[in-house]
């Protein structure tokens, strides 16, 4: 108990202590800092001085008020110097130099006020003299065009001396004077106008020397400048004396300081020995509970802590698209080093970019960044992350894939709910990013989708629906003997409703069965009556449905010849989670010569193994690698891999989005043996 007194008492004499240091270093600080503040805005005064004056000596108008008002507040602080801290004995050195500014200052205002009469003067002349140039058209009636141009140029030699102060122009004023002293005229009118501009130009002449003097004296001289900057070192060097106290009281008192430092921190160790076990079991409970294991990333809980006290804040969700299948078809090892990677990925590119954020592994397969006051320039960082992963490719042993990835949005709280409603529209609307807004609202969804559905239902019943037909054009031959069936429905009003919207209610709700099977049918016809090759697309539904399944088998075992000119598109990502149905539906329906054909290849995980036990006829490559082929070279690359991939194996290959001349060209020397896309012909209602 002894010790903790001392240490009381040391504690008290040493705050004490400390007090009185504060007081006196303070002061001290104020007033060197305030007095090096007033010189310094002297210099700033002085060069605004003579940055005004050589305005002036420019402009044709200036506002006058402006140099006196300079001199003004710099005569202000001088006064507040001779009356402050430099009347000490220890800166009489620096009153000296002071008092010598201050003279030398009032010196240059004398030069200064010499330079605004004569300034005025050569104004006067200046603007004077073009307008007796246009005087001298008005009274000639018979123009001399030598004594016009010689008048002419000795307005612009007067304005080229003045502005440039070059004494070359004077010379070469002066001898035009002597050739306008030649001129007479007949009028008395013009031999008067003449004498008027003769005595114009010679009052600039005269006064142009001392005009030059006095500016490059006020500009150039700089005495009052030297004064100054004396006034400012000699200060400085002063003050290091005081300075000198200032730091040996300092080391006394942290002398002082360390030893009652470390007296109390003996007595502290002592005690905090017993805590430490106890806070670094705190410290890794918090941390096990705010980190993801997998990844060491902070987890949903760590963002739930974080989101609360962040003051401007944007959530980024992002979602690996279909991860389910990356675990069923490769096994969990291969799904947790794919989260694992996904996780550095988008570390490494917060840290890239300098954004003030912080990653959260959230879920399952779903990763979280919350950006701090940088809501406008989200939806970028979205674009540019989301392209990173994508073409990040993923290696591990013999396993070579990419993934897809998608995001939800929210700049406004609550975040995480606001983001994961974006996040779920994603999928209906096809885009890889949505960022939240009010007419996300799930309840409007609702109303939205039983209007679809309505219009479904009617649609079916009045067969409204129909079918639009894209072609397919061989790259060889060039020519047309393939198209693409799209099924699309009309309302009551005739407005054309799209698959994007139509096609997930219809999942949903049970007609899509229905709509396939309609859609195989009238195929069917068509086949009958036209002589191309057409497509449908099947969905994993499709697939699935046992209904749907029998009802094709049906019809292209009963209409073998016709089933010959029939391919059924198949989703890459789709038969990928689905290897085993996928497998034996392809095998049945290509024993009765319907063709198969993978649709969006390249946009899943591309696995070759699994396409080639699929045994397609064909493989539609993506989209998203070809609408950018022509400015993308990993495009260029992935493309090109894909068809040498497909050549070898006997599988032909339809390049998807062609829709520019360039696309064409690109894909045409790559060797791809159709394409398909708005530059070969948008879809068509009409068969040719």
């Amino acid at each position: 108990m002894r010790k903790v007194y001392i240490t009381i008492l040391f504690a008290i004499v040493f705050s004490l202590s400390i007090v009185f240091f504060n007081n006196f270093t303070r002061r001290y600080v104020e007033k060197t800092a305030f007095t090096l503040s007033l010189i310094k805005d002297i210099e700033s005064l002085e060069y605004q001085l003579n940055n005004e004056i050589l305005k002036n000596s420019f402009m044709l108008y200036y506002n006058h008020d402006i140099i006196y008002e300079l001199i003004e507040d710099i005569y202000k602080k001088i006064e507040k110097l001779k009356n402050g801290y430099l009347t000490k004995d220890q800166y009489s050195e620096t009153y000296k130099y002071l008092l010598a500014f201050e003279n030398a200052f009032k010196e240059k205002e004398e030069y200064i006020h010499d330079f605004e009469t004569i300034n005025s003067i050569i104004k006067n002349t200046q603007t004077f003299i073009p307008s007796l140039v246009l005087r001298y058209i008005e009274i000639a009636q018979h123009e001399n065009n030598e004594y016009f141009y010689l008048i002419s140029s000795i307005a612009s030699s007067i304005y080229l001396a003045k502005n440039s102060l070059d004494e070359d122009f004077i010379d070469d004023l002066e001898e035009k004077i002597k050739k306008l002293e030649s001129f007479r005229f007949k009028d008395p009118k013009l031999n008067e106008f003449n004498e008027v501009y003769l005595s114009h130009i010679r009052v600039f002449i005269e006064n142009f020397t001392k005009y030059q003097y006095i500016l490059d004296y006020i500009l150039n001289k700089k005495k009052d400048i030297y004064f100054l900057s004396e006034t400012k070192k000699t200060f400085i060097n002063s003050s290091k004396e005081e300075t000198k106290f200032i730091t040996v009281f300092s080391t006394l008192l942290s002398i002082v300081f360390l030893v009652g430092l470390a007296i109390v921190a003996y007595l502290m160790i002592s005690l905090d020995r017993k805590n430490i076990t106890l806070l670094k079991l705190k410290k890794n409970l918090e941390k096990a509970l705010t980190t993801d294991e997998l990844t060491g990333l902070p987890n949903r809980l760590a963002f739930n802590i974080d989101k609360k006290i962040s003051k401007n804040p944007a959530f980024i969700l992002i979602n690996i698209d279909n991860f389910k299948q990356i675990n069923d078809f490769y096994g969990t090892d291969t799904g947790d080093f794919v989260l694992v990677k996904v996780g550095e990925i988008i570390s490494r590119f917060i840290k890239e970019k300098n954004i003030k954020g912080t990653v959260y592994r959230i879920g399952a397969d779903d990763f979280g960044i919350l950006v701090e006051d940088n809501t406008d320039n989200v939806e970028h960082i979205t674009k540019q992350l989301l392209t990173r992963i994508e073409k990040h490719r993923f290696k591990l042993a013999d396993i070579d894939l990419f993934i897809n990835v998608s995001a939800g949005i929210s700049t406004e709280r609550p975040l995480f709910e606001k983001a994961d409603m974006a996040l779920k529209r994603i999928k209906e609307l096809k885009k890889k990013y949505l960022v939240y807004n009010e007419e996300l609202d799930l309840a409007k969804d609702i109303g939205n989708n039983l209007k679809i559905l309505s219009i479904i239902k009617d649609a079916i019943e009045s067969e409204r629906i129909f079918f639009v037909f894209q072609p397919i054009k061989s790259v060889k031959d060039e020519k047309i003997d393939k198209y693409e069936v799209l099924v699309r429905i009309k309302d009551r009003e005739g407005n054309i409703i799209e698959p994007n919207v139509f096609i997930p209610i219809a999942k949903e709700s049970g007609y899509y069965g229905y709509i396939t099977r309609t859609v195989l049918e009238k195929t069917l016809k068509l086949i009958e009556e036209y002589p191309y090759r057409f497509s449908i697309n099947l969905s994993i539904e499709d697939i699935m449905d046992p209904d749907t399944r029998d009802f094709i088998y049906e019809k292209i075992i009963t209409k073998r010849e016709l089933a010959e000119r029939l391919t059924l598109e198949i989703l890459e990502s789709e038969s990928a989670g689905n290897y085993e149905d996928s497998h034996e539906f392809v095998k049945k329906v290509k024993m009765c010569g319907v063709q198969i054909a993978i649709d969006d290849f390249g946009s899943g995980y591309s696995n070759f193994s699994h396409v080639l036990n699929l045994e397609p006829d064909y493989i539609k490559i993506d989209a998203s690698l070809i609408k950018n082929i022509d400015k993308d070279i990993y495009s260029q690359v992935v493309v090109s891999t894909i068809i040498t991939f497909a050549s070898k194996l006997g599988i032909k290959t339809i390049a998807e989005f062609v829709h520019n001349d360039s696309i064409y060209e690109i894909v045409k020397d790559l060797g791809v043996d159709y394409v398909q896309g708005y530059y070969i012909g948008k879809p068509i209602d009409k068969l040719p």
